[in-house]
C-alpha cells in the first residue's frame, strides 16, 4: 500500500519564500528519521504565473502556495502521519496561514507513468453531496480516469483516493481548517505548454462535463507546482 500524507500551505504575506526553505529541512528530517523504510519525500512551490490555477467558487484565487507530500509504504503510516501531521502544524505557524491550508492522507493509484518530471498539476476535487465517498471513488476510477489515460500532453497520470478518517485526524492534529476534499488528480508535465498545445489540437474531450456528473466543482482548486525537492531523486 502507498501512503500518502499531502500538506498544502497558503503563506503569510511575504513568507512563500521562507516557507518553501522550513519544507525542505522537514523533508529532510522525515527521511533521515525514517531510515531503512520504503520511503519518498517531495516538497513543491506555486508556480505565481498559472493559467489553471481555480479557486472554484468565483471569487478571490485561493490556492496554494507550497506542498509537502510524504509517502510511506508500511502498514503503521497512518501513525506516523498523526505525529508529522502535529508536527508541521506547530513548526510552521508563524509563515502560513492555517485557515487556509490543508492536509489529507490517502492512497497513491497510478494509472500512466513516465520519466519523473519536475512540473506537477494538482486538482483537489471535492465530491457531489448525492455521491457516498464509496461510489464517488469507484466512478472517479473506473470510469473518470478515461480521460487521464488518453489525454496528450502528460508524462502521467495519479489519483489521490483520500481516506475520510485518517484526513480528518490530520486535520485535526495540525490545526488546519480549509475544506475537505475528496481525492486529488496529479498529472505529471513535461512543460506546462505541451498540455496547452494538447489541449488546442484535441479540442473539448468532454472531462469538464464528466466531472459535473460526481465533483463539486465549485469547491475544488486546481494548481501547477514546480517540484523543488525529491527524495528519492
Amino acid at each position: 500500500m502507498q501512503s500518502l500524507l499531502l500538506l498544502h500551505f497558503r503563506a503569510r504575506p511575504g513568507r512563500s519564500a521562507e516557507l518553501v526553505g522550513r519544507l525542505l529541512e522537514l523533508a529532510r528530517e522525515w527521511c533521515a528519521g525514517l531510515q531503512g523504510e520504503p520511503i519518498s519525500a517531495t516538497v513543491m512551490s506555486a508556480q505565481q504565473e498559472d493559467l489553471f490555477r481555480m479557486a472554484g467558487d468565483g471569487g478571490p484565487v485561493q490556492g496554494f502556495d507550497a506542498s509537502l507530500e510524504l509517502e510511506l509504504h508500511a502498514p503503521d503510516a497512518d501513525t506516523h502521519f498523526q505525529g508529522w501531521s502535529r508536527e508541521v502544524g506547530s513548526r510552521l505557524d508563524s509563515l502560513i496561514q492555517p485557515e487556509l491550508s490543508v492536509a489529507q492522507v490517502g492512497a497513491k493509484k497510478v494509472f500512466r507513468t513516465g520519466e519523473p518530471t519536475s512540473i506537477r498539476y494538482q486538482y483537489c476535487m471535492k465530491r457531489r453531496d448525492d455521491f457516498t465517498a464509496e461510489a464517488y471513488l469507484r466512478y472517479y476510477a473506473e470510469e473518470h480516469s478515461r480521460f487521464g489515460l488518453s489525454m496528450e500532453g502528460i508524462q502521467g497520470y495519479t489519483q489521490i483516493h483520500l481516506d475520510p478518517d485518517a484526513t480528518a485526524r490530520a486535520i485535526r492534529l495540525s490545526g488546519f481548517s480549509f475544506r475537505h476534499f475528496s481525492s486529488v488528480s496529479v498529472l505529471h508535465l513535461a512543460s506546462v505548454d505541451a498540455l496547452l498545445e494538447a489541449g488546442r489540437s484535441n479540442g473539448d474531450m468532454g472531462f469538464a462535463e464528466d466531472e459535473e456528473k460526481f465533483v463539486d466543482r465549485a469547491q475544488s482548486i486546481m494548481w501547477i507546482s514546480d517540484e523543488v525537492f525529491r527524495i528519492p531523486a
